[in-house]
């Protein structure tokens, strides 16, 4: 693709001056450059309108745009010749010091934040505010902006983003949706699985994953947007169909992270910026801050009966479009309706299922309320199943939340430079594409709405997200009910097993808060004891062994405190810390050091109606100790301990 093209597809203008005011004494003024108005025009609706400005350039600009780029580079390991290498400055390596080096090696044109030295002749570099924003903006113009081919749902939150994509995916399989999935767990294209580093991966590879999920046929893309993806620009420029809030509490907050609460609150509530309808928990008490600045459609949902003291009003929630009166369902604020209500929370605890029963209302709805079952038990996984129910209703009836401008979206059949970008419409076999009417399977649950003039493939005019593309996605209520109570979770309250004597889950829970949630939640299938296995990390802050120490003192029947990821530290030292804050509370306690003896011991002398929890590693499937990562799974080690007690 020829730079130029690949600048506008990206929605990238240069603004430095006829003539480059920041060229070169010397070098070449070219005298070609890209307006604003021209830029304008690609840009996806509601995103940032300006797009990324090019402010200065080094050398020659003109042939550089003329330039055909063979890659979008920012790795400096996978420099290859011809690319257009974007220098970014880590937090523990800046790409800037070896651009130089990367020149050498071929790449054509250097996009940096700052003026590099050194670079070989005829290497024209050009300078940006922002290389992150830049890389996301050139990222989906060099894969054809394949998101746009999909329904993309982004979930963000402190706790619930991995449960409730997960929901989402099984509720849009049940439907005949083939769904690709991007989140903390890893990556799923349909069953495919790939691993991943981050919960929300650098914007090159988000649009990489994006272009194979099409490709492969998928109809929906849910991922897991942290706040941290967020400030560090890797989902810029992409407008989410839906975006999810599910809560939000202190975390992530310290070196590397977020400098205080409210920028962190201030990263989750900018997805509802830039996505078309937001699906927010009303029951939480920020919602009104998240929501406040929010330039999408809000849909709100709530479990009655939650919440206690009008979080809502103190919020100033209440004062939202849409959140009226309305009789039968009424929020946690006592009286104002959210658009998706649960009522009539059950525990259930069987012989082949754990999870909860909840009724379900929706407002304006003509129909009576509905049950369905959950397989994952507590009463947050209620709100997550809420959100992951108000999504698919609404695609139900609305398939995509406003479709972008076909005639003037990047990647439309009609856009120059289109058909030479990698995933564009010209790929083979296209006109059968993912999305296409044709698309098989659409019969065995995508419901396809063909409208007039669909007859292209994906970035084509007919392709999903096109003004010509799919109506709707039929979700009907019985994927809903199938999706909900068959859901499993890699590491997030799995059942290992379940029996009427004995049930062991393994869940994430590693610090103060999500451990008091899960007890408590176990707590209301009344077990005969509840049983908790947990350890803390090594050369992590001293005050979440002192929490945890406390909450499990103080909730559990029974404490086993054992290794985690030690790191540098020794586990002895860890375990005293714990052990100590245990002591405070008179709770009962167990210290074994080996994790495995740990959870061995659990399941080998397990009372008869106890829930036994091994919490702290959740997916992890390793123990990392002195800086190496030893294979090691909970769920794993639990199975061969229940088949050497004989229950399985």
């Amino acid at each position: 693709m020829i730079l130029k093209e690949l600048l506008a597809l990206g929605g990238v203008g240069i603004t430095c001056a006829r003539g480059d005011r920041g060229a070169a004494p010397g070098t070449a003024s070219g005298g070609v450059g890209i307006t604003r108005a021209q830029n304008d025009r690609v840009m996806a609706p509601g995103t940032h309108s300006g797009g990324v400005d090019i402010t200065s350039a080094y050398g020659d600009k003109g042939a550089a745009l003329e330039t055909e780029i063979t890659g979008v580079v920012y790795d400096s390991r996978k420099v290859v010749p011809g690319c257009l290498f974007v220098c970014i400055a880590g937090t523990g390596f800046d790409s800037h010091e070896v651009a130089a080096e990367c020149a050498a090696h071929g790449a054509a044109v250097i996009l940096a934040q700052r003026r590099v030295a050194d670079l070989p002749q005829g290497v024209c570099q050009l300078i940006t505010p922002d290389t992150r924003q830049a890389l996301a903006y050139l990222a989906a113009a060099w894969f054809g902006h394949p998101v746009r081919r999909m329904v993309s749902i982004g979930v963000t939150g402190t706790k619930g983003k991995t449960t409730t994509t997960f929901m989402l995916k099984a509720i849009l399989e049940a439907a005949g949706i083939k769904v690709g999935l991007i989140g903390t767990t890893g990556i799923y294209i349909g069953e495919r699985f790939l691993p991943t580093g981050n919960t929300t991966p650098e914007s090159w590879r988000l649009h990489e994953l994006f272009a194979q999920m099409a490709a492969e046929g998928c109809g929906c893309v849910v991922m897991e947007v942290s706040s941290q993806g967020i400030m560090m620009r890797r989902t810029e420029g992409i407008t989410f169909d839906y975006g999810v809030f599910t809560n939000i509490s202190s975390d992530h907050i310290g070196p590397n992270e977020h400098k205080d609460f409210e920028e962190y609150l201030h990263y989750k509530s900018m997805l509802f910026r830039s996505c078309k309808v937001g699906v927010l928990n009303a029951d939480d008490p920020r919602a009104g801050e998240i929501s406040k600045k929010a330039t999408c459609r809000v849909v709100t949902f709530s479990v009655e009966g939650e919440g206690g003291a009008a979080p809502h009003e103190a919020a100033g929630f209440a004062a939202m479009d849409g959140l009226k009166r309305y009789s039968g369902i009424t929020g946690a604020s006592g009286g104002y309706a959210a658009d998706f209500a649960a009522s009539g929370l059950e525990y259930v605890w069987n012989e082949d299922f754990v999870g909860t029963r909840i009724c379900v209302a929706r407002r304006g709805d003509t129909q009576e309320s509905w049950r369905l079952s959950v397989g994952i038990p507590g009463r947050f996984n209620v709100s997550n199943a809420l959100a992951a129910i108000a999504v698919a209703s609404l695609m139900d009836s609305s398939g995509r939340a406003g479709a972008p401008d076909a005639a003037s979206g990047p990647g439309a059949a009609s856009e120059p430079g289109a058909a030479s970008g990698p995933g564009a419409a010209s790929k083979p076999g296209a006109a059968g594409g993912p999305g296409a009417a044709s698309e098989p399977g659409a019969a065995s649950g995508l419901s396809v709405t063909a409208q007039s003039g669909a007859t292209g493939g994906p970035g084509a005019a007919n392709g999903p997200g096109a003004s010509g593309g799919p109506g709707a996605m039929r979700v009907p209520r019985a994927a809903l009910e199938l999706g909900l109570r068959s859901v499993k979770v890699n590491g997030r309250m799995e059942i290992v097993y379940a029996s009427s004597s004995l049930t062991v889950l393994v869940d994430y829970a590693h610090n103060a808060v999500s451990l008091e949630s899960l007890l408590g939640t176990l707590r209301g299938y009344q077990p005969k004891r509840l049983v908790c296995v947990f350890g803390c990390g090594g050369n992590r802050a001293k005050e979440r062994r002192t929490s945890m120490g406390e909450i499990g003192g103080r909730m559990a029947d029974l404490c086993v405190i054992t290794a985690d990821n030690s790191r540098f530290e020794r586990v002895e030292d860890i375990l005293a810390d714990i052990r100590r804050s245990i002591e405070k509370t008179g709770g009962a306690f167990l210290e074994i050091p080996d994790r495995r003896e740990a959870i061995r011991h659990c399941i080998l002398h397990a009372q008869h109606g106890d829930m036994v929890v091994i919490a702290g590693k959740g997916h992890e499937d390793y123990q990392e100790i002195k800086g190496v990562k030893h294979p090691f799974s909970d769920q794993a080690v639990a199975r061969e301990c229940l088949g050497e007690a004989g229950l399985i």
